[in-house]
Parts: C-alpha cells; sequence; structure tokens
C-alpha cells in the first residue's frame, strides 16, 4: 500500500533513494498515519527516520478502526523505524495512549509480526510508569497504576508483564 507524504520541503539523492522531508510533515498509510518536523527515508533496508515531535498513531486491529478507542497512539522525540528487521525504535520522552490507559518511557522498541501488519512484542525499556482501567464488578472500572524498571508486552497473549530488575516494580 502506497504512503502519502507532505511537507514544506523535499531534498531527494540517488534518484530518489535516499529522501529527506522537513517542515511539518504528515505521511498516511491507509490507517496508519506519522508527524514529524523532519523524516528520512532510505529505500535499501526500508529505513525511515524521524525526528522532532513525532507522533503515530495505528489501528490496535488489522481491521479497520471505525472510533478513537480502536487506535494506539505513540508520541516521542525520535522514531527509527527499519521495515527490514520489523522493527520500530522510539526514544525519548516515550507516550503511549490507548482506550483504557497509557504506558510513559525513555525506550520503546516495538517487534513487528514478519509478513504481515500487526505486532508480536513491545518493550518499553529504561523505567516505565503506566496506568490501566478494566471493566470491574457492576460496570464500575478498576484502575491498576504502577512503575518499574521495563514492561514487555506480548501481543499474542495481550499481557504486559511489569519487571524490576533494579526495585521492585
Amino acid at each position: 500500500e502506497a504512503v502519502h507524504f507532505v511537507s514544506a520541503s523535499l531534498d531527494s539523492e540517488k534518484a530518489g533513494a535516499h529522501l529527506l522531508l522537513r517542515g511539518d510533515v504528515r505521511a498516511w498509510q491507509g490507517e496508519r498515519t506519522l508527524s514529524a518536523d523532519e523524516v528520512e527515508m532510505i529505500r535499501e533496508g526500508e529505513v525511515l527516520n524521524a525526528r522532532g515531535h513525532v507522533a503515530t498513531r495505528v489501528p490496535r486491529d488489522a481491521a479497520h478502526a471505525a472510533t478513537e478507542a480502536d487506535y494506539v497512539q505513540i508520541g516521542a522525540d525520535r522514531l527509527s523505524y527499519r521495515g527490514g528487521a520489523h522493527t520500530a525504535a522510539y526514544d525519548g520522552g516515550v507516550r503511549v495512549r490507548q482506550a483504557e490507559g497509557w504506558l510513559q518511557a525513555p525506550r520503546l522498541v516495538v517487534t513487528l509480526a514478519p509478513g504481515g501488519p500487526g505486532l508480536r512484542e513491545v518493550q518499553a525499556l529504561d523505567g516505565i510508569r503506566f496506568e490501566d482501567r478494566a471493566p470491574g464488578e457492576r460496570g464500575v472500572p478498576t484502575t491498576a497504576t504502577g512503575e518499574g524498571d521495563r514492561g514487555v508486552y506480548d501481543a499474542a497473549s495481550r499481557v504486559l508483564r511489569v519487571f524490576g530488575d533494579k526495585a521492585p516494580a
């Protein structure tokens, strides 16, 4: 599926094999969106580097999303996407928001499912904080909050494990 971009400027080298977009960059591919101050794309290795006020929004499931609750939003200072390696690394003030809560960490590493859309695993690193709300008894939500040194989300089981490597989680 094609990726569409708009920006204030575009520089191209090596017959389009290396692109640099600057100034209020916006990109979209189907239901997925990206915004940043600057985006660099390198064809070899399917590399995308975004810097400055990075924000991404992706559907939770491969099916089309209908409401804001159907999306995960991630904000950070930087994003390094490596299509060939099926990874995306967010760095600097990472904030993840979804309908039932939020997570903050200095670094987030996403491993994508090979051969198709979707997540395999997400690692929140270098100290995390989170809040999660779930339906409770009689419709009263239950809220869980916490912090730890790192967290690992397994997409198949839909479970976030929080680890206290240096201090109790």
